[in-house]
């Protein structure tokens, strides 16, 4: 696939693969970034998790955590892969390799975000975005963009906005939804809906313990009414709804009372 067309309001246009020379010129606009970014004492990619380290944001621990998790998570891929165990056990293997591959992001955010201010980071983005200046194009071929600095200076223009969007898709073999692409959600096509979240055979979402579940991830009987972990129906305030009887006397005092009157 070398282009692929959109839309923003009532004119087409479309993002394309850069030329050679385009190419090259990307390069040194990496180049540039990154030298830029080196003389303004901004760190390297090797140097994030000492510098998060002693600014408490990382630890060794959490380091050691994230290795266990990688692990974990390229021996249930293994399984999948290997097959030969039944569906319902690959289920379960799909399902905690979603919650582990969770956890890992949550986990290694903090790195995940810093590495944007390296010089790496920057001087990868600087790229990106020259790619994106020079690849969004209206359909017959004229670039959107009259140059680099039209680019940067257009942050919410929505050609830049989707166009940059469809230029990553194009040139880095990046789908819309790279969710689908994982391989547990792979093995759960078919125990999922289009967005990837799990339903039973009738298509009802229900959670990862098999429950029924609404849109809002809310506990829900056959009917749709909102229930809590035991079953009873409740409001969207979590209160109970239930027919209020009035408390009954209890039985000693009742017969206290009786044997008060008798006197």
């Amino acid at each position: 696939m070398n282009e692929i067309n959109f839309k923003v309001g009532e004119v087409e246009y479309k993002v394309r693969q850069p030329s050679l020379e385009e190419t090259r010129e990307s390069r040194k606009v990496y180049n540039r970034a990154f030298n830029d970014a080196l003389t303004s004492k901004s760190p390297l990619q090797d140097q994030v998790s000492d510098i998060l380290k002693e600014r408490g944001m990382w630890s060794d621990s959490q380091e050691a955590e994230y290795e266990k998790l990688r692990n974990n998570i390229l021996e249930k891929e293994y399984i999948l892969a290997a097959g030969g165990i039944a569906k319902s056990e690959a289920r379960k293997v799909a399902i905690e390799l979603r919650k582990l591959r969770a956890k890992l992001n949550e986990l290694f955010a903090p790195i995940s975000n810093f590495r944007e201010r390296t010089c790496e980071g920057q001087a990868q983005n600087a790229r990106f975005d020259y790619l994106v200046s020079v690849c969004v194009v209206y359909l017959d071929g004229r670039p959107y963009f009259t140059s680099y600095e039209d680019y940067l200076n257009k942050p919410n223009d929505a050609v830049a906005i989707l166009g940059s969007t469809k230029f990553a898709e194009l040139h880095y073999r990046l789908t819309e939804d790279f969710q689908s692409e994982l391989p547990e959600n792979q093995f759960l096509k078919e125990f999922v809906d289009d967005k990837n979240r799990l339903v039973d055979s009738k298509g009802r979402l229900i959670s990862e313990d098999g429950r029924l579940i609404n849109e809002d991830n809310n506990l829900v009987d056959e009917d749709g009414n909102l229930i809590d972990i035991l079953g009873h129906k409740i409001d969207s305030d979590g209160k109970y709804i239930v027919e209020r009887k009035p408390f009954l006397d209890d039985l000693a005092d009742s017969e206290q009372d009786s044997a008060s009157n008798n006197e």
